[in-house]
């Protein structure tokens, strides 16, 4: 009896075992898996990416047109390693009207370009992308994802999407262009913290103006959950932009607040693009 009753426990032991093994044995599967398909999405995205990100701007001063192009060209006239650079652009009158970024393609591309109009998902919950991104994605700085002679990379907020390391800005990019998809009024905004040079995202909302530190592993639950921007002068703002409007301060950067006549709409970004990532 007693061989009997520890014969089935034996059994039912090696059971539980075989099947735990085969549970392991697909989410390992299932984990290669989608990380291959993560892999190609992203070497898709990376070779399709000056295509997608195109397009030019109109300055609000003089209504010259710039286009990604001309970007190149001017780039492609830096000397050395100055072209792993982020820049500036200003017209000929000296007003700084743009700004343009290292791109994963090794290509620069126009700051708003890189807001494509992704939607990771759908939700009507302003905080699910911020929490999303808690969980998702991992703060790692460039020059430790890229190599020491890439220290600005920016990811494009699908390739942020996929990839699971990325810092400030790349964090920043997806959380304002998910906002925007469903349908707040969120901003890129590229400053210094006390740390250094920083990106976040100003959202606008019920006549407030909150500030979201997209690289927070906070999770909040309801909006009350957010912090105004006028609590967080430690922030010092220089640009914002969105998909098609880049915005200059040309006042002091030591202000908490988003709105207002220092702040000076530069430029408008027409995509050329077919159609953006969805």
């Amino acid at each position: 009896m007693l061989l009997r009753a520890a014969l089935i426990i034996t059994l039912a032991y090696m059971s539980t075992m075989i099947w735990l093994w085969t549970i392991s044995v697909d989410q390992v599967e299932n984990t290669a898996l989608k990380a291959n398909e993560n892999e190609q999405q992203l070497t898709t995205l990376s070779q399709a990416q000056q295509s997608l990100q195109q397009g030019f701007l109109l300055s609000t001063y003089d209504n010259e047109e710039f286009h990604s192009r001309d970007l190149s060209l001017a780039i492609s006239h830096i000397p050395g390693s100055g072209k792993t650079g982020n820049f500036i652009w200003q017209d000929r009158a000296g007003n700084a009207f743009a700004y343009a970024a290292l791109g994963i393609d090794r290509n620069h591309h126009f700051a708003n370009s890189y807001l494509i109009g992704f939607e990771p998902y759908k939700t009507d919950k302003v905080w699910q992308p911020l929490v999303t991104l808690a969980l998702k994605k991992t703060y790692q700085f460039d020059h430790d994802q890229h190599g020491l002679a890439w220290k600005d990379v920016w990811q494009n907020s699908q390739q942020a999407y996929l990839y699971s390391h990325g810092d400030c800005e790349d964090h920043a990019i997806l959380l304002a262009d998910w906002l925007i998809a469903m349908g707040y009024d969120a901003r890129v905004a590229i400053g210094k913290i006390p740390s250094g040079g920083h990106a976040w995202v100003i959202l606008f909302y019920d006549e407030k103006e909150y500030l979201l530190e997209a690289t927070s592993k906070r999770r909040p639950r309801s909006i009350g959950d957010f912090s105004l921007a006028k609590y967080a002068p430690e922030y010092q703002p220089r640009y914002m932009f969105n998909r098609t409007k880049f915005w200059v301060n040309t006042g002091s950067s030591l202000t908490a607040s988003y709105s207002g006549p220092n702040w000076v709409d530069t430029a408008t970004f027409t995509r050329s693009s077919s159609e953006p990532q969805n």
